[in-house]
């Protein structure tokens, strides 16, 4: 099981490797791997976060973003990813609330991990301070822009050529050909078409009812003729349950 929170560097002097828990510095004794050492991060970590948190600080916007309901009814995946994003920031929770300090969380994340992580930074931000508002005047998010992508910079997720799509579909065994063109013509997410009840289709109509994963939805989509409903005007007819 991954440990979070670690800080580990190797001295060459004594050939040794130390590790400290990363949001307060504490070494950690315990032999790496062992369950003492687990026991022993745990109880730093715990020691943190039993800290009063200053009002008015970045820690205690997390604290109050996480005990809100806007935050504990999402659902655990989009839960799991605001955390990332909170994992990534918690050596800065002493730090104060305002338009610079989001600005330079932004461009360390960008130097760190590029465009994606620094754009869901201001995004998880953004909402956050949102949601803490009678912590602050103002949201200090407000008119922080996402990382654009630079001028001629290629998309790595380009839309599959013709060729690409029959060659995928050719070798994939036939119980995952009917998920993968749900999600390739209909847009269908990943755990949506993977959760999917047979039922979902009874061909009265030729339309797809299922629950979305994502907010709990409803979803409609067209079946076994139906266009996708993004397609231009007299693109093909595409089926997608009978292939």
């Amino acid at each position: 099981m991954p440990l979070r929170g670690v800080k580990q560097f190797f001295e060459p002097k004594t050939g040794k490797t130390y590790s400290y828990h990363r949001a307060s510095g504490t070494p950690i004794k315990a032999e790496w791997g062992t369950p003492a050492f687990a026991i022993e991060l745990d109880k730093a970590d715990r020691a943190w976060r039993e800290k009063k948190v200053q009002d008015g600080t970045f820690g205690h916007l997390i604290d109050q973003h996480r005990a809100a309901p806007e935050f504990t009814r999402l659902k655990p995946r989009t839960r799991a990813d605001y955390d990332k994003v909170f994992d990534f920031l918690e050596p800065l929770r002493a730090m104060p609330l305002d338009r610079p300090f989001m600005v330079g969380l932004r461009n360390k994340a960008y130097a760190k991990h590029e465009r994606r992580l620094a754009n869901d930074v201001v995004q998880v931000l953004s909402r956050a301070c949102g949601i803490g508002i009678g912590l602050l005047k103002e949201n200090p998010v407000d008119h922080v822009e996402k990382v654009r992508r630079a001028t001629g910079e290629k998309s790595l997720n380009r839309p599959w050529t013709s060729g690409e799509r029959d060659a995928v579909l050719a070798e994939l065994p036939a119980p995952l050909k009917g998920p993968f063109a749900m999600m390739h013509y209909l847009g269908v997410r990943l755990g949506d078409a993977r959760g999917m009840r047979r039922d979902a289709y009874q061909g009265r109509d030729d339309f797809v009812r299922h629950r979305q994963g994502s907010g709990g939805g409803r979803g409609t989509l067209p079946g076994a003729a139906g266009p996708h409903p993004r397609r231009a005007a007299g693109s093909r007819r595409t089926s997608v349950l009978r292939l």
